[in-house]
């Protein structure tokens, strides 16, 4: 018996996680390049991402590039709202550990599916509009905040002083270093991959520096 319990939790810790990252046109455009970038990141990891998006844009879908991206159709008024199992459905995915939410309104928009699937709700803070939304949010099974800055951070530990050890800060872009350290391994090449256009202004003169 324990022998068998050790090879049910060995196969469970194997299996990929899954994720449903929830974005939409606002998102997309203001944070599109890190949206890109956690898809990108999670294809050597063992995690089976999901995008929906909220509104169903193609300017967004093309953006966000080969990525399994699905959107809810509209409903009419008079329609029932979609309920948890819908949207799996809908979806055609099975029911995710982490619903990752790039902004407090959208995790608002899919709390009531969260706490049906008892999935851990990730809420992405880029400005204090989410931190004024994010009332009530705290409510899911397990709930952690991603503040984009110390700022973001101090103004939501103020507004909700139980939050404080659901709150990690994680800058937005890739950290600097005090100096160049492209050559301390010899026998590796420097390189730089860019997922923007290059315009005067794209910022690459700031990567190479």
């Amino acid at each position: 018996m324990m022998v068998a319990d050790g090879i049910e939790n060995v196969e469970q810790q194997a299996r990929p996680v899954n994720v449903l990252l929830v974005v939409d046109d606002d998102v997309i455009n203001r944070l599109g390049s890190v949206v890109r970038h956690l898809c990108v990141g999670m294809i050597d990891e063992a995690v089976l991402m999901t995008i929906l998006l909220k509104t169903d844009s193609r300017r967004s879908r093309d953006m966000l590039g080969p990525s399994r991206v699905f959107s809810l159709p509209d409903r009419h008024w008079y329609q029932r709202r979609y309920s948890a199992d819908d949207v799996l459905d809908l979806i055609g995915i099975e029911r995710p550990q982490v619903a990752h939410c790039m902004s407090s309104a959208l995790a608002r928009w899919v709390r009531g599916w969260v706490m049906e699937w008892r999935s851990s709700l990730v809420v992405q803070m880029t400005n204090l509009d989410d931190v004024s939304q994010f009332h009530g949010l705290n409510s899911c099974r397990r709930t952690v905040c991603l503040a984009a800055t110390a700022g973001i951070e101090a103004a939501a530990v103020s507004r909700y002083p139980g939050l404080k050890d659901q709150i990690r800060v994680v800058p937005l872009g890739i950290p600097a270093q005090s100096e160049p350290a492209c050559f301390a391994c010899p026998d590796r090449l420097p390189a730089v991959v860019i997922s923007v256009p290059l315009t005067r202004h794209c910022g690459l003169d700031m990567v190479l520096k």
